[in-house]
């Protein structure tokens, strides 16, 4: 019987709008989450608004909810029910008697805050209770549907003062990030100058060397061929020294001539051995420099990879001073237009959409689900996007 009497209130109240508002309000955050995630179509309406697991518009977020809820049954039964289960101390007061002490309670905040009470005041089916209900939600505002578990009401939308000076605060801001960017671009000019200047006498220099390694190599190639004529004229005297022998020599030749003959070879191996070892020195002497002028093209090399990577950090300052606007968002899926082309579709966290070209998902190294900040040109036409949740690991 009690199932019975509570299943005709519970019936009634899911599909009260107003009252189940009230209930998302006093939501969690995590319960909202929870039901969101595991459901596709909600996750593409909803998905946008969380990041990294904490919702970054509540106010957006619910608006979106509510919408699906409307078409959805089980999800309007799931956020009651939640509600009931989660809220075990307010649920008891339909079971008490408002008599004098437990009013007191419900004044102290026993039962929960006023937000709680304005919605057991939907739930509490006895007549008696709802004079009390209106004397005690007479003395709170009502909540507004941009709160979470708050009592005070705000405004939902800022005054024509507020809205302005919050513009001129965002103009003063992109100007002052536009100064900056136009500081550092010409930082960045002033530093790339320097560098193809460096970059030209380094080139200059570069020539140079080659040259002289280029005068070095030939110069050792004849060294060598010379060192190899040396010592085959070594070998060729030292095998005439060992052919003279005493038995050999003419009736004519006396010992002296023979032993004087033997000297001068000997000197002129001599010479020659010493030849032999000046030009050994010479080829060590041009390996070393040859090896130091090796060292220096390696080094123009790594100064030139220097410089390119300078021009691209200025094309990308260019870039960005440019940019006028930027959107926090996600990737959903791959499109194709009238044409037939692909594109990438982007919903930013305003519920603006956009459409990329591949090129720029690319290079950003995005992929479907990430958030995203993408930036916009004067003519609001998408230049480029960062992979936020990339960026953060």
């Amino acid at each position: 019987m009690a199932e019975d009497f509570w299943g005709k209130i519970y019936a009634e109240l899911h599909e009260n709008e107003d009252f189940l508002r009230l209930v998302l309000i006093d939501t969690s955050e995590k319960d909202i989450i929870s039901w969101i995630k595991p459901n596709p179509a909600l996750n593409i309406s909803c998905g946008r608004f969380i990041r990294k697991g904490c919702i970054n518009d509540r106010q957006a977020l619910e608006k979106a909810f509510f919408n699906y809820a409307r078409q959805n049954q089980p999800l309007r039964k799931i956020i009651l029910f939640n509600w009931v289960e989660k809220n075990p101390e307010t649920m008891k007061l339909p079971s008490l008697a408002l008599d004098e002490e437990i009013k007191k309670q419900i004044y102290k905040g026993i039962f929960g805050p006023p937000l709680k009470i304005r919605i057991m005041s939907h739930i509490d089916p006895r007549d008696g209770a709802r004079s009390f209900y209106r004397t005690f939600l007479a003395e709170y505002p009502e909540v507004s549907a941009t709160e979470s578990v708050v009592a005070v009401a705000i405004p939902e939308q800022l005054s024509d003062d507020n809205v302005t000076a919050a513009s001129e605060k965002r103009i003063q801001e992109l100007e002052t990030a536009l100064k900056q960017v136009k500081t550092e671009n010409k930082d960045l000019r002033k530093l790339l100058e320097n560098r193809t200047s460096e970059n030209s006498c380094q080139n200059k220099k570069l020539q140079e060397i080659q040259e002289q390694l280029r005068y070095a190599k030939e110069e050792s190639d004849c060294l060598l061929r010379e060192n190899s004529g040396l010592k085959s004229r070594l070998e060729f005297l030292q095998k005439l020294s060992d052919e003279i022998k005493p038995s050999n020599r003419d009736n004519s030749t006396t010992p002296e001539d023979v032993q004087e003959t033997i000297l001068e070879l000997k000197h002129k191996i001599s010479l020659v051995q010493k030849a032999l070892d000046n030009r050994n020195s010479t080829i060590e002497r041009l390996e070393s420099e040859k090896a130091d002028l090796r060292a220096l093209i390696k080094e123009h090399e790594d100064k030139s990879s220097q410089v390119k990577n300078l021009q691209k950090m200025l094309e990308n300052s260019n870039l960005s001073a440019t940019e006028t606007e930027e959107y926090v968002g996600q990737l959903l899926t791959i499109v194709k237009n009238d044409s037939g082309k692909i594109r990438w579709l982007f919903i930013s966290t305003n519920g603006r959409h956009f459409y990329l070209l591949p090129e720029i998902v690319e290079k950003a190294h995005a992929v479907i689900d990430e958030y995203c900040l993408l930036s916009l040109d004067r003519q609001n036409n998408p230049v480029s996007l960062k992979a936020l949740e990339l960026s953060c690991k």
